[in-house]
């Protein structure tokens, strides 16, 4: 036999080989995206209604988003979107009179509150406290070794009130928004230009701050704490 039709043989032997090879991996890599769970994005979250309330201390440890809303509610999130949901069970969360105490977060989940009338928050050692564009008319926060970060709606609050010690730290920055523009008429997001008609500040021991600069400023800083201010 002449060797080009060795050479033949072999070309198609090697080319009915890699089809059979493409499809099993083709038909195996169908078969495990099928046997992997669906994820529906109402089973990412679960939902608390609870009553309505101005208070808030977030314990040691614990960290929450704070969401205006007029309908007061806590939500928590999956951080696994790859995996079914697990429900979280809101026993670190209990409301007491007008005040609602989040105690210990399970790291698996992020808690948002809802807050329709929340004016006073507490943050104690070791919490963090995220806004995502709250407002309220008058907002008081009282942080102890903790963090503050997020947006504010400074336009629509008139007193904000800030006492933050031993080695706490405050960032605030301002609210975007989308917009489309008229050019590309592609959306992109903007900064608002509103602030704090009047803030009060206390910083001490160590506490950080950076936030934009309110119309009216009071502030008290003793020689360890720093701050620095936005236009």
């Amino acid at each position: 036999m002449k060797t080009s039709k060795y050479l033949q043989i072999a070309l198609f032997i090697f080319i009915i080989g890699a089809t059979s090879t493409l499809f099993i991996c083709a038909k195996n890599y169908e078969e495990n995206n099928n046997n992997k769970p669906k994820l529906n994005p109402e089973e990412t979250v679960d939902v608390k209604k609870i009553d309505d309330f101005s208070v808030l201390v977030v314990k040691e440890n614990a960290k929450v988003t704070i969401v205006k809303d007029s309908l007061t509610s806590i939500h928590s999130y999956d951080k696994n979107y790859g995996v079914i949901k697990e429900h979280y069970n809101f026993k670190g969360i209990a409301l007491k009179n007008d005040t609602l105490f989040i105690d210990k977060v399970d790291s698996k989940f992020k808690i948002h509150i809802h807050a329709k009338s929340l004016r006073n928050i507490i943050g104690l050692e070791n919490s963090k406290i995220h806004f995502n564009t709250f407002y309220n008319d008058t907002l008081h926060v009282d942080l102890t070794r903790s963090k503050l970060t997020g947006s504010l709606k400074g336009n629509l609050i008139h007193s904000l009130k800030i006492n933050a010690k031993n080695q706490s730290k405050i960032n605030l920055w301002r609210t975007s928004i989308a917009i489309i523009d008229s050019i590309t008429k592609k959306r992109k997001f903007v900064r608002q230009k509103f602030r704090f008609k009047k803030a009060e500040i206390k910083l001490t021991n160590n506490s950080t701050l950076s936030m934009i600069k309110p119309v009216k400023l009071i502030i008290e800083v003793d020689s360890l704490s720093t701050y620095r201010f936005h236009k």
